[in-house]
């Protein structure tokens, strides 16, 4: 949410920053995302562990189901996944590998359930127009999860914003690819932006 985090402090603080860079943002998330995050919280509470006060356990069936969606459908596009694997076969091993790393960096799924009802909340609104921070607004042309015309739209309402779409094909993962070229190219767009703004 750290596009959306941007935009909503270059909105609540006017004063306080004079560049703001946000990258997959939305002004206020959709209806499409919001949909997303409704199934992700499905997928951790359809697990045993859950109850109506919460996790009793950690979530084991949730999670993998949990990232199957986010970590490895919705943030990525099927160009960026048929880069990354060679062939249909090798796709169990990599989402076994995908859902080793989720449970490894200890996420909690209370914290994800809070976050993502926060997520749905946003809506910076008016505020927009509120931004007096020269603002840089980036993002790919297919993300599956904060879909590109929401941070094209929050863009048209930021007086004086710039738009750039990022020329990947990652997806969401664009604004945090490990692929070299979006990475350069991230680097070259940003520093432009701010040695303009300096």
């Amino acid at each position: 949410m750290g596009g959306m985090q941007a935009l909503q402090w270059a909105a609540s603080h006017p004063r306080f920053m004079h560049s703001v860079v946000a990258m997959t943002p939305m002004a206020r998330t959709s209806p499409w995302a919001a949909l997303v995050t409704q199934t992700a919280r499905a997928c951790l509470m359809a697990d045993p562990a859950w109850s109506d006060d919460g996790f009793d356990a950690v979530p084991e069936r949730g999670w993998r189901a949990y990232a199957g969606l986010m970590n490895a459908l919705m943030t990525r596009t099927p160009a960026a996944i048929g880069r990354l694997l060679p062939d249909a076969s090798s796709a169990a091993s990599w989402f076994d590998d995908v859902v080793a790393n989720v449970r490894a960096n200890d996420f909690d799924a209370h914290d994800y359930l809070y976050q993502s009802w926060a997520y749905d909340a946003h809506d910076v609104g008016a505020g927009l127009g509120a931004i007096l921070a020269r603002t840089l607004i980036l993002a790919p042309p297919l993300d599956l999860f904060n879909p590109a015309e929401c941070a094209r739209e929050a863009a048209e309402g930021i007086p004086g914003a710039r738009f750039v779409e990022i020329p990947s094909i990652q997806g969401h993962q664009a604004a945090t690819s490990m692929a070299s070229e979006d990475a350069a190219f991230l680097n070259r767009t940003i520093t432009k932006f701010l040695e303009e703004t300096a």
